[in-house]
Order: C-alpha cells, then sequence, then structure tokens
C-alpha cells in the first residue's frame, strides 16, 4: 500500500504541470534502484506507474561491481536508448539513493537533451554518513563495492563534487531510518 501511495506521489511530481493527471502512454520513466538493490526493488513502483499510463524502463545494474561513472554508464546510456528507441520525447527518472547520484554522474558528462523531470527518493546527494561510519572497516570495503565508498560526506566525494543538475530536481526523503545498525551510529 505505501509503495502505491508513494507511486502515486511520483506520478503526480512528474506530471506536474499536465492538464490531466495521469500519463498517455508517451511519457517515459526510467527508474534506477540503489545501492545493494536490484530493479525488483522498483517493482511496485513500475507497476504504479505503468498503471497510470506512464511507460517505464525498470533499469538492473550490479551496484557493487564498479565505481559511480562506470555504472552511470552502464545504467543510463542504455536506458535512455531504450527510450528514444521507442519514440521517446521526454523522459523523466525516478531514483532510489545511489540511483540518484549515477543519474547525476551520468548528466555531469552528457548534455541532458530529453530528460524531463527527476524524482529522487532518499538520495546521498551531500553524502552519506552511514558510509563515513563504516568505511575503514575492511569488512565493509569488500561488502559494498568501489562505488558506495565513493559516497562519503567530505568534499571530495562524489555527490559533493557533482555540479547542479540540468534538469528540475524533486527530492522525496524522511527524518528516520528503519535500518538499527545505522540508527545507532549516526547521530539524530
Amino acid at each position: 500500500m505505501a509503495a502505491v501511495l508513494l507511486a502515486s506521489l511520483v506520478a503526480s511530481m512528474i506530471a506536474s504541470g499536465a492538464s490531466v493527471p495521469g500519463a498517455s502512454g508517451e511519457e517515459f520513466v526510467i527508474l534506477v534502484h540503489g545501492l545493494w538493490r536490484t530493479a525488483k526493488s522498483m517493482e511496485p513502483m513500475q507497476q504504479a506507474l505503468e498503471k497510470a499510463g506512464f511507460r517505464v524502463v525498470n533499469v538492473d545494474y550490479q551496484s557493487r561491481k564498479a565505481t559511480i561513472e562506470e555504472l552511470s554508464e552502464e545504467a543510463i546510456g542504455p536506458a535512455l536508448e531504450r527510450c528514444r528507441a521507442s519514440g521517446a520525447k521526454q523522459v523523466d527518472f525516478v531514483t532510489h539513493s545511489m540511483g540518484g547520484i549515477l543519474v547525476r554522474s551520468y548528466f555531469s558528462r552528457h548534455p541532458a537533451g530529453i530528460v524531463g523531470r527527476v524524482v529522487m527518493l532518499g538520495p546521498p546527494n551531500r553524502g552519506s554518513e552511514a558510509i563515513d561510519a563504516f568505511e575503514e572497516f575492511k569488512w565493509f570495503r569488500e561488502i559494498m563495492g568501489p562505488a558506495a565508498l565513493e559516497l562519503g560526506t567530505e568534499a571530495g566525494s562524489v555527490p559533493n563534487k557533482l555540479g547542479r543538475p540540468p534538469f528540475p530536481v524533486g527530492v522525496i526523503a524522511g527524518d528516520r531510518s528503519l535500518n538499527p545498525v545505522e540508527s545507532a551510529v549516526i547521530p539524530g
């Protein structure tokens, strides 16, 4: 139920400015999951957006195998090409966590072109304190992979080096964690 409500909110954010709620079947949305996830985690969002009339590309990539730049090239470029090949004139994005950083990274090197709006769910746009807390542990570095280690809060981290996105962005974020380990090590 929560996924449907969230998808409804996201659909309205994407369609804002449209005279009729919902989509015509000609509006494309690319979904990009976060670290340690797969496209399966975005399926409830995909189903709700498709029900609202959007054409959806749900990107799957191995989030722990490469750097943010490499993952963004692997995930975003081909998804955009799929949309273009299907006749897309505009493509919106919905991202979760690190997926938002992949989109920002990709478009820091490529023209935004047909990108419309981007809705980010809990993105670490200023870095992640969770990464800061655990990056010194060898087990963490080995499990999380290269991209995670680029997500810290220091000035040189990837999120903090990326400039302002060249497209409208909406962010949906909470103020509480469901993760008891992160809640214990991150103040507030």
